[in-house]
């Protein structure tokens, strides 16, 4: 096998988001994942993939034009790659609910237990001590199937995930106390680990993500602090993907970032450029202080600071 090294600077490569979306009832998650997918995908169309007994169509008159598929038990790792399969061709895909793999019929509870009857031979005595053992092929078939599948899906894919409500054990003045953990995603304990983007949501501030997995610095200028997912967060979602694709395949990338009245014009935009140049700063130290992707994608309401930025970092140049 041969392997070949390139400088990482400036390097372009397609690579489509992994999201996941974890909450209770009512905290959100379908209806953020249905907004980011629009704002994403355009005018074009995203498939949704309903585990959750046709829920998905009380919004069928919403964010049009999608496409549904009913999912039925089993929910194997093996029939999630397969109804994946099936829908890989759109520009995104909502899973609704991913939670089914892990403790859905047929999932991965299902399977431990299977496996835990045929060790146990039905000797209810043995069974406390195979129960490790007896989740080596539910996790074999969930990373290897499932997870290895899910981290090369070639478009966006946005998981919705149950939570419950869990608590935990932690010192106090020497003794184990009980306290309350919050919500907790329902899934294998690895699975948010794998996400580009991995996040809760509740339902006193529905539509919020409370970030599981840290956000990477790049994606914050794309999921605002404290603000709903929306449309315009799957709009700076596509127009950070296609600024990382190559130019070999932009006909099978993301759409280019829809005009939106939230951003400064291009005019604007070329402005701000001249500006840096003639004050001889960077583009780039303007973009990650204004938490931009690009020149044209800095917040109407940031234009002013912008601008005062640079005449403040031009006179930090100064002798």
């Amino acid at each position: 096998m041969t392997f070949a090294l390139r400088p990482s600077a400036g390097l372009a490569y397609n690579k489509a988001p992994l999201i996941a979306i974890a909450g209770p009832s009512g905290c959100g998650k379908t209806e953020s994942a249905m907004r980011l997918a629009r704002g994403f995908c355009g005018g074009e169309k995203f498939a949704v993939i309903d585990t959750e007994e046709k829920r998905a169509l009380y919004k069928n008159k919403r964010y049009q034009p999608w496409d549904w598929m009913d999912f039925q038990p089993p929910f194997s790792p093996e029939a999630y790659v397969e109804a994946l399969e099936a829908v890989k061709g759109y520009r995104a895909v909502i899973l609704d609910s991913g939670s089914h793999e892990y403790s859905g019929p047929g999932g991965l509870q299902d399977i431990q237990q299977e496996t835990l009857e045929r060790m146990s031979k039905g000797d209810h005595g043995r069974m406390e001590a195979l129960s490790a053992p007896s989740w080596k092929d539910a996790k074999s078939r969930h990373k290897r199937k499932f997870m290895s599948y899910l981290i090369r899906y070639p478009t966006l894919l946005i998981i919705c995930l149950r939570a419950e409500p869990k608590v935990k054990f932690v010192k106090v003045d020497g003794k184990n106390t009980i306290v309350d953990a919050g919500y907790q995603p329902i899934c294998e304990k690895q699975f948010m680990y794998e996400m580009l983007v991995g996040c809760r949501m509740d339902a006193e501030k529905a539509g919020v993500p409370e970030h599981i997995k840290q956000l990477e610095q790049e994606l914050e200028p794309i999921f605002l602090a404290g603000k709903q997912i929306d449309e315009g967060t799957g709009q700076r979602l596509a127009a950070w993907c296609a600024i990382r694709a190559p130019s070999t395949v932009v006909a099978e990338g993301p759409p280019q970032q829809p005009e939106s009245t939230d951003f400064i014009t291009k005019r604007q935009a070329a402005d701000l450029e001249v500006k840096c140049l003639d004050a001889k700063v960077p583009v780039k130290n303007l973009l990650h202080a204004a938490k931009a992707v690009s020149l044209e994608h800095i917040l109407v309401e940031n234009l002013t600071r912008a601008s005062a930025w640079i005449d403040e970092a031009a006179a930090k140049r100064a002798p």
